[in-house]
């Protein structure tokens, strides 16, 4: 109950968010690219991209069902995800990168593929890395909440 509270004063945060960072991911995808949104939370990139006209070919996965399912939804606990390996074009993780297995991030990411995370901006979360992959850029967001976008390539 305390959670579905504070999801929903978060919807326009994230959607600040997602306006900003949203030309990124349509630069980087192709029609063909498969594209997993890891720790989907209430499904508000789902959402966004919906109301904005915006097709992808979008899988969500979360530790819990979503109240309103807008996209293909996998039930994963992050620490093993249930994927193949090499699947996806593209992972995007906003605020929930700290509790996934980044081992199984890299398993799952295509060789050409590219990670985009978001945190909290703070000192401690400018030297986040994530194993196997490279830091290719970082964008700082400065709105509603400070975040900054970190753009990972498989090595």
């Amino acid at each position: 109950m305390f959670f579905n509270k504070i999801y929903k004063s978060w919807k326009k945060i994230q959607f600040e968010k997602y306006k900003f960072i949203i030309k990124d991911i349509l630069n980087f995808v192709e029609d063909n690219s498969k594209i997993l949104d890891l720790g989907c939370g209430p499904m508000y990139l789902e959402e966004f991209l919906k109301e904005n006209k915006i097709k992808l070919n979008l899988i969500s996965t979360d530790i819990k069902i979503p109240e309103n399912i807008i996209s293909l939804f996998i039930l994963s606990n992050g620490e093993e995800l249930p994927f193949k390996n090499n699947i996806f074009d593209l992972i995007l993780s906003f605020d929930s990168t700290h509790l996934f297995n980044t081992y199984d991030i890299h398993r799952i990411l295509k060789s050409n593929g590219m990670l985009i995370i978001s945190l909290p901006l703070n000192i401690s979360n400018r030297v986040e890395k994530i194993n196997g992959l490279k830091l290719i850029e970082e964008k700082e967001f400065f709105g509603m909440e400070n975040e900054i976008f970190k753009f990972y390539s498989k090595l």
